[in-house]
């Protein structure tokens, strides 16, 4: 989805539920702030769209992306909170907890990792050259993290991972890196 789409979406739902707030969304490259009218700050925006959510009826939030932002190859800057483990798991950990507090059930994703690549999976097939143990390293902490912290769901990404399974599928099809 592109950056207009996005942005134009949320200032849409914003004005069909006659807030005058309007959300601008930046990711790791521009320091993960979130500003509305509501609030100031990276938790201020994502509060007021947890709130819009909740007024419209949704049950389910395809968040937050669990990604690290790569300063060399990422097709997802503004939507990854931060290129460390660290800045990830506490910015996305509290605004999971933020929303299933109010009632909406979330689902972390890109598993095992999407920022290491410059190529949008909605659009292509993008392919990462890591091992198992270099994903360990880094990418696969903030999943462990929210799945310990109890999120309920986790969403596959669907990229190859040459170095870990070995048909030529990608990581939503494959038992290797699912399991």
């Amino acid at each position: 989805m592109n950056e207009d789409f996005r942005y134009s979406a949320n200032i849409f739902t914003n004005l069909l539920l006659g807030e005058s707030q309007t959300t601008i969304v930046g990711g790791a490259n521009n320091t993960n702030e979130i500003r509305s009218g509501r609030g100031r700050g990276w938790f201020g925006g994502q509060n007021a769209g947890v709130t819009t959510s909740e007024n419209l009826g949704v049950n389910t939030n395809f968040a937050p992306v669990l990604d690290l932002a790569s300063p060399h190859a990422n097709a997802l800057p503004s939507r990854c909170w931060g290129y460390d483990t660290q800045s990830v798991i506490s910015r996305a950990g509290v605004w999971n907890r933020a929303t299933f507090g109010r009632g909406i059930q979330t689902c972390g994703k890109h598993f095992p990792g999407h920022g290491d690549t410059n190529v949008d999976s909605h659009i292509g097939l993008p392919k990462i050259e890591k091992t198992v143990e270099e994903l360990e390293a880094a990418e696969l902490i903030p999943f462990r993290r929210c799945i310990e912290a109890g999120i309920p769901a986790i969403m596959s990404s669907h990229i190859l991972f040459p170095k870990i399974e070995k048909e030529n599928i990608p990581g939503t099809m494959s038992r290797t890196i699912i399991t």
